[in-house]
């Protein structure tokens, strides 16, 4: 996220990706990036009040009807958002942060 706002700071008129066409509109690109990660996040959090503790369990109630061959890839995307929940003393782990690991809301839900 940090990234993102790093991006969206910026006044580029296009951003030449490595791949795939130039985005012409960077900052609605870049909103677009931060809502979605936002959304990730809440589904995330949803998740850890509703008892669901593992990355797997997670990636599917997260990622209905997703190709098989993506779930390790969903799984380290829910991991790093988990990650960056537990840096912000939102979430805890019971041990290292891994995709094997059990998570929890630091603090009951309201």
């Amino acid at each position: 996220m940090a990234s993102l706002d790093k991006l969206l700071a910026r006044r580029d008129t296009v951003f030449w990706p490595t791949h795939g066409p130039a985005i012409t509109e960077p900052q609605r690109h870049v909103r677009a990036f931060i809502a979605h990660r936002r959304e990730r996040e809440a589904g995330i959090i949803d998740c850890l009040k509703a008892g669901i503790e593992t990355v797997d369990k997670m990636v599917e109630r997260l990622y209905v009807g997703l190709n098989p061959s993506l779930r390790r890839a969903a799984g380290r995307s829910v991991l790093a958002h988990l990650i960056d929940l537990i840096g912000r003393d939102i979430v805890t782990a019971d041990g290292p942060a891994t995709v094997e690991a059990h998570f929890r809301l630091r603090h009951k839900p309201r």
